[in-house]
């Protein structure tokens, strides 16, 4: 499958198979939190040396994003990405609308990391707070 049949299925399958439950079930342990927009944003205060990922496409960070965020795109070689960042630190992550973000979640603490911070609602929540 080419880059854009993977990034469309991808959209596709995380669209089809999110339900509520799912997505609550996924934050039903004590690795991966969902924070609201004001906690999540004082969480990364409070945590200078924690990881920031925003999980947009480029374009999508390229227009607003927090400022200790990088940009390391979910649904374009995200694990061989991700794989190469320090999984002892704390990681703070963002999708727009917090449907990819679950997801990475479940990647993150399958590649051991043990302090995982997601942005409930997605970044939707905190674009005027920034």
């Amino acid at each position: 499958m080419s880059k854009i049949g993977d990034s469309l299925y991808a959209i596709y399958a995380i669209q089809r198979f999110s339900t509520k439950k799912s997505l609550t079930k996924i934050f039903d342990t004590p690795t991966i939190q969902q924070l609201p927009a004001k906690a999540y944003l004082q969480k990364i205060e409070e945590m200078p040396d924690a990881l920031v990922v925003d999980l947009r496409t480029p374009l999508e960070y390229k227009l607003s994003h927090h400022p200790r965020a990088i940009n390391i795109n979910f649904l374009y070689n995200f694990k061989g990405k991700i794989a190469k960042l320090d999984n002892t630190k704390p990681i703070f992550i963002t999708c727009l609308t917090a449907h990819r973000s679950p997801y990475a979640a479940l990647l993150l603490k399958k590649l051991g990391f043990k302090e995982i911070y997601d942005l409930k609602g997605g970044f939707v929540t905190i674009r005027s707070l920034i």
